[in-house]
């Protein structure tokens, strides 16, 4: 193939789409450091569903703490740039909460954030992620008041579906949980709350 024949496709959006679509995650970053027209082909298909919101948090340059039975997230000053979280935050539809971190080959560790004040006062000034659709509490976890903090930080006005479905969705303040589903997502259509409420329409 001719030299300029693979420019013209590494710089044609239609053709990088079509190839992009018929990629795996691990294509799309390979093919998402090839051009801009490449990221901007593949960037919103990486980004677009997270199986946690670690990829996210990592944006952040957050100090890793260790302690007993996992580590805890720590965001210094000097760290609290939110100019790379912004360029992939925007892609982002779909976001599952998970409370652990995949460390390696060895499996996954639980994890906290010891810094939640700096997420949620940048969350008042604009929506961390503004075209988050839907957003999931993995089932198979325990959140108890750290549910509301992790939804304060993350729902914004686009979200349009919300699934916690854990035993402990009800820890806390139920009235609390409401106000702010209606203070920051008012354009929610589907409401699942477990273990009382489940697949609620609006």
């Amino acid at each position: 193939m001719h030299p300029s024949t693979i420019d013209n496709i590494v710089n044609t959006p239609d053709i990088l789409g079509a190839i992009c679509d018929h990629c795996n995650r691990a294509d799309l970053t390979r093919i998402i450091c090839v051009s801009r027209p490449a990221f901007a082909a593949a960037a919103p298909r990486i980004w677009r569903s997270l199986n946690g919101a670690q990829h996210l948090l990592k944006l952040l340059s957050p100090v890793f703490k260790i302690q007993s039975g996992g580590f805890v997230l720590h965001f210094e000053e000097g760290s609290r740039d939110f100019t790379r979280f912004k360029i992939y935050a925007v892609y982002v539809q779909k976001l599952i909460v998970l409370k652990s971190w995949k460390i390696g080959e060895t499996g996954n560790a639980d994890f906290h954030i010891s810094s939640w004040r700096f997420l949620v006062q940048q969350a008042k000034i604009t929506p961390l992620l503004p075209n988050l659709e839907e957003l999931e509490f993995a089932p198979s976890q325990k959140f108890g008041q750290d549910l509301l903090i992790w939804l304060s930080t993350f729902a914004s006005p686009s979200l349009r579906k919300l699934s916690a479905l854990t035993d402990d969705c009800f820890r806390g303040n139920p009235a609390t949980l409401l106000v702010l589903l209606k203070l920051k997502c008012p354009n929610i259509a589907s409401l699942s709350l477990g273990p009382v409420i489940r697949s609620l329409p609006l």
